[in-house]
């Protein structure tokens, strides 16, 4: 009877230790299900920023990024790994594919001052500062579009260099160059009523009128420098 009970006992313990072997290993499968999800979107989201043809479907990423080379191939891209130093956070320019320190595949998008990314444990994107830059690791995978191979013409150098361009970017910058020419078009114009009935009449209020309509033209031209 004592030999019984010992036995079912030990039979219990077992069970138990399967049990939490099972559960362990299904969460584990689960999670990598999930790295690999996120990581399917994270390369959709920089392929969308740089403009590249892909197809949702035929990203399988089986093994982390190893499908991007096939999919770039034959759009003109090329991937290289840099590592992120200093406070690079700061310098906004281009878009990143890096890592969290817990192997999450994550998208650094330039956004207004500095880089964002998406968040998938608190599900949201949040701003890259100086305290969670600490969870993503310096090595960061970006992509280019190479010059071609042979001597390029004009023609070619000129499609070559707008297929960089945003859309956004292109037209940001049509229309501040707009705004500034119109401002250069403007002072002559500002000058010739200054010199020709401000100063003679003496009317206080046109001068505070001009004096507010340099300082705009001051502003606005420093707005286009920092946008360039």
């Amino acid at each position: 009877m004592e030999k019984n009970n010992q036995d079912n006992k030990y039979l219990k313990s077992s069970l138990f230790e399967i049990g939490k072997l099972f559960r362990k290993t299904k969460h584990t499968m689960v999670d990598e299900e999930g790295l690999l999800y996120n990581a399917r979107n994270s390369v959709g989201e920089i392929f969308s920023y740089y403009n590249i043809p892909f197809n949702r479907d035929d990203l399988q990423i089986k093994d982390k990024i190893s499908d991007i080379d096939a999919i770039i191939k034959p759009t003109g891209y090329c991937k290289r790994d840099i590592v992120l130093d200093g406070e690079w956070w700061k310098d906004c320019q281009d878009a990143f594919l890096g890592k969290t320190k817990s192997q999450e595949i994550i998208a650094l998008i330039p956004y207004k001052h500095g880089y964002q990314y998406y968040d998938y444990k608190l599900s949201k994107y949040v701003m890259v500062n100086e305290v969670n830059a600490q969870e993503i690791e310096r090595k960061a995978m970006m992509f280019y579009r190479p010059l071609p191979n042979s001597v390029p013409d004009k023609r070619t150098l000129y499609k070559f260099i707008f297929s960089l361009i945003n859309k956004k970017s292109c037209t940001l910058f049509i229309l501040s160059a707009l705004l500034v020419t119109l401002i250069s078009l403007s002072i002559p114009y500002i000058n010739t009523i200054i010199f020709s009935s401000t100063i003679f009449t003496k009317e206080n209020s046109l001068i505070y009128s001009i004096l507010i309509m340099f300082t705009a033209l001051i502003l606005v031209s420093s707005i286009f420098s920092y946008i360039k």
